[in-house]
């Protein structure tokens, strides 16, 4: 894993948790995060991340990813490997779960 993000009211508590896994991964990983790339800021509205779009209230498969996995699908429909087809049906499955996507599942027929 090395994208994660932490979503809390209080800046000042996310600043202490930043400092502490900071901490955890220089002494236990041996690993800095990358400064330009760890930021702590206020969004209202969503923010895509690792292929979801995220909110206060909101968890859904961001657009590009919808057209990526539809691009897929459509290719998949020209495969013979059945066992293969099935592999990538479940684990475009297993990535929309999080975002509750099953009705999206259901209206490609997947």
């Amino acid at each position: 894993m090395d994208d994660f993000v932490l979503l809390h009211h209080d800046k000042a508590h996310l600043q202490n948790m930043l400092a502490s896994i900071r901490q955890f991964c220089a002494d236990r990983l041996f690993l800095e995060l990358h400064p330009r790339k760890t930021n702590i800021h206020k969004f209202a509205t969503s923010e895509r991340f690792v292929g979801y779009d995220l909110g206060p209230y909101l968890r859904r498969l961001s657009k590009p990813t919808v057209l990526r996995f539809e691009r897929r699908i459509n290719k998949l429909q020209s495969c013979n490997d059945a066992k293969h087809v099935e592999e990538c049906i479940q684990s475009f499955r297993a990535y929309g779960a999080f975002a509750h996507a099953d009705g999206l599942f259901r209206k490609w027929g997947a």
